[in-house]
């Protein structure tokens, strides 16, 4: 990630001072106010109306905007429903953002965990071992002149395996063609042991795309002023259903 002064000097580098493309998916970054230095910087999406997706702010903070825009042919876009600009939240932000169930979701970097939950293993049902599948094995190295093998000699081969210069070999269940192993190789989901951790998920924010500011990659909490202090006090604290 860079900081402001890493972005003010690439875009004083530029030709023009005050714009400069990304080399990034058609990004462009630029000052909010091109006739302004050391305000806001922006990163936009051109073809969106230059729709501002980032604003880098002289703290080092910088605020993601993910709302609803018009594009430059009149049509409603959300630009989140792109991973290509989620990913760009993600390289430049540090912010990792999600769609599930057609909602988005904010992951800040070394987010919490949810509690451990051990459960038993629901991919092999506690056994610690799975159902697999095995080819057999094949020996390469059939002399197409002679057609026979000289690894091993004494394997008839047909006029196809002759040609193609390779025959079919048992392989460790005693089978020569491809078959099904039942419970043959340990469980990919819990190493064999037969449990498995269903807990331990990372906290995410529900997000819906309205500004939001971060920095150093989290969630950036500003200090409460004089009257949200006096309003949260004279509200108290929110019952839990």
């Amino acid at each position: 990630m860079f900081t402001y002064a890493e972005w003010e000097a690439y875009l004083a580098s530029g030709r023009k001072k005050y714009e400069r493309t990304l080399y990034d998916r058609e990004l462009r970054i630029q000052h909010a106010n091109k006739f302004k230095r050391g305000g806001d910087i922006q990163i936009v999406i051109p073809w969106l109306n230059r729709f501002p997706l980032i604003t880098i702010h002289p703290d080092d903070t910088m605020t993601l905007n993910g709302e609803q825009a018009t594009s430059m042919w009149g049509h409603p876009y959300n630009p989140l429903k792109a991973q290509s600009t989620r990913y760009t939240l993600w390289k430049y932000c540090g912010i990792e953002v999600v769609q599930r169930q057609f909602k988005f979701r904010l992951f800040e970097q070394d987010a919490a965990l949810t509690p451990p939950k051990i459960q038993g293993c629901r991919t092999c049902k506690q056994i610690g071992r799975v159902d697999g599948w095995c080819n057999g094995n094949t020996c390469w190295d059939v002399n197409t002149n002679t057609g026979i093998c000289p690894k091993h000699p004494d394997t008839a081969l047909s006029d196809v395996e002759k040609q193609r210069s390779r025959h079919a070999m048992l392989c460790e269940h005693n089978e020569l063609l491809s078959h099904k192993v039942p419970r043959g190789y340990e469980c990919y989901s819990c190493s064999g042991t037969g449990k498995r951790d269903y807990g331990s998920k990372r906290v995410s924010l529900l997000w819906d795309g309205s500004p939001i500011r971060v920095k150093d990659r989290k969630i950036y909490k500003q200090p409460l002023t004089d009257l949200e202090r006096i309003v949260a006090s004279y509200a108290g604290p929110t019952p839990t259903v």
